[in-house]
Formats: C-alpha cells, sequence, structure tokens
C-alpha cells in the first residue's frame, strides 16, 4: 500500500477552547482561519444566572464588524472564519439578568490561523439598598448622607436623602456591610445614631 491509496478525513461540528467544548462549523477554523471562543464567568455567586442572548461582536483594526456571536443560556460563545489579526471583541450586556454587572465590556484579541483563542468576560453580581430616614414622629428627613461600610471600614457607597427622606445605594457587590448615617453629618457628629448590619 503506497501512502495515495488511503486518505482519512475528519468532520467535527465541535471545537475545544480553555479544555471545554464549544460548537463550531466545518468553516469556522483552517489552515488560514482561526477562532474566539469563550464565556461570560459570574464571580463569586453559585446561583445560576440564565446567560444567554448577549451578543458579542468582533470588530477589525479599521473598526468592521466581522463577526459576532449570541451567548447560550450558560455564556458560550464561539466566533470562527476570522483570518490572522487582532480583534476587538465587544460584549453587549443587554441581555444580562439586572443584578449582573461587567467589568470590562471589550477587549483586543489575537487570532491565530488553525487556532482558537480563549476570551472570558468576567461578570459581578450588584444589588441595591434602599431605605428611608425619618425623625422620632416619622417625619422624613431630607438631605441626609447615608453611608455603606465594607467588612474592613472602608466606605463602599454613600448617598443624599431626598426630600422624603428616601435614599437608594445601587451596584453594590456581595458581602457583608455597615449601613449608617456619616459622622460627617450635622445630624449625627458624634457617631452615635444605630448602625444597620446588612449582607448582601
Amino acid at each position: 500500500f503506497g501512502d495515495d491509496r488511503l486518505s482519512l478525513s475528519l468532520v467535527s461540528d465541535l471545537s475545544f477552547a480553555g479544555g471545554r467544548v464549544a460548537p463550531a462549523n466545518y468553516s469556522g477554523i483552517g489552515k488560514d482561519r482561526g477562532a474566539i471562543a469563550g464565556r461570560l464567568v459570574v464571580q463569586g455567586e453559585n446561583k445560576k444566572f440564565d446567560l444567554s442572548g448577549s451578543n458579542i461582536r468582533v470588530y477589525d483594526k479599521r473598526n468592521q464588524s466581522v463577526g459576532g456571536a449570541r451567548t447560550d443560556s450558560s455564556g458560550n460563545f464561539f466566533v470562527g472564519n476570522l483570518p490572522e489579526g487582532n480583534y476587538i471583541v465587544e460584549l453587549e450586556p443587554d441581555e444580562l439578568p439586572v443584578e449582573l454587572s461587567v467589568t470590562k465590556t471589550s477587549t483586543v484579541v489575537q487570532v491565530a490561523t488553525s487556532a482558537v483563542t480563549k476570551l472570558d468576560f468576567p461578570l459581578r453580581p450588584e444589588y441595591g439598598v434602599a431605605g428611608r430616614i425619618t425623625d422620632v414622629a416619622g417625619q422624613p428627613i431630607e438631605r441626609v448622607r447615608i453611608e455603606l461600610i465594607n467588612s474592613v471600614g472602608i466606605r463602599a457607597l454613600s448617598a443624599m436623602t431626598d426630600q422624603f427622606g428616601l435614599y437608594r445605594l445601587d451596584g453594590v457587590p456581595v458581602g457583608k456591610y455597615t449601613l449608617r448615617v456619616s459622622p460627617q453629618d450635622s445630624l449625627n457628629p458624634n457617631d452615635t445614631l444605630p448602625k444597620q448590619q446588612i449582607e448582601i
């Protein structure tokens, strides 16, 4: 048997990147084409979020769109058939659950021929804290500074109450906090008002 009498062909609809399997097609990777595969990674949470439907866009150095994909429910994505080069990959977070925040929505990656470039977008859960400040008679107090102090004693967020005594702190990462009226506020100069311990 000579070498020219036997040929072997392999067709796959899966690609491997970073130890994970990602959907692909026969034209996604080749001797002159590469791909980008990755996922949305929720940090510090065991809760299962539905991460489907977020758009991933890929732009070349002239800012022209050259590819894209939508994430599946686990946040996986695959963009193939890319010539070798540098690309800007952008995540459009509009379809993410409201409690998830994207720390970085775009990044630059390099794609090589016959290879898959791994790219993950980190997400972190963030929540809000809201309430009302009133006097002993139950009347709202406006223009009071409220602070959220983290577990190491550093102010994480602050807000002022409105005319109805209402405040809202958004974008609060998961953790343990102390909610208090600021000692710099004229209402609490000696830091003697009650504090509330909260865990998010």
